[in-house]
């Protein structure tokens, strides 16, 4: 528990500076402790309704670069990894036609 092990560093701040400060310095640091475990929970959530497919759906978007296709590769690998289903996946900029059809227009 992030709470336990800061509470050592609250009564170092105890005797280092004084009774006063401390307190005011501890308090600090438990508030910033709540926001962090508010934090944590919200992520948790939102974890689960991403790993949720009935309730979200998840696009990935590209562009038809070797890079972007890498880079979209890698993340519907990291999102399987992590229990996300990817439904689709859109590719932007895509032009029809060939060099050669565009030549001959």
């Amino acid at each position: 528990n992030l709470r336990a092990k800061l509470s050592g560093l609250a009564n170092t701040l105890q005797a280092f500076f004084g009774s006063d400060e401390a307190a005011q310095r501890a308090q600090a640091i438990d508030d910033a402790v709540q926001r962090l475990e508010k934090f944590k929970t919200k992520m948790m959530k939102l974890q689960q309704r991403l790993k949720d497919s009935t309730s979200t759906r998840f696009v990935v978007v590209t562009i038809p670069t070797k890079l972007g296709v890498a880079e979209s590769k890698r993340l519907v690998k990291e999102l399987g990894q992590q229990g996300v289903a990817v439904s689709d996946i859109v590719v932007n900029q895509c032009v029809g036609g060939s060099q050669q059809e565009e030549g001959n227009e």
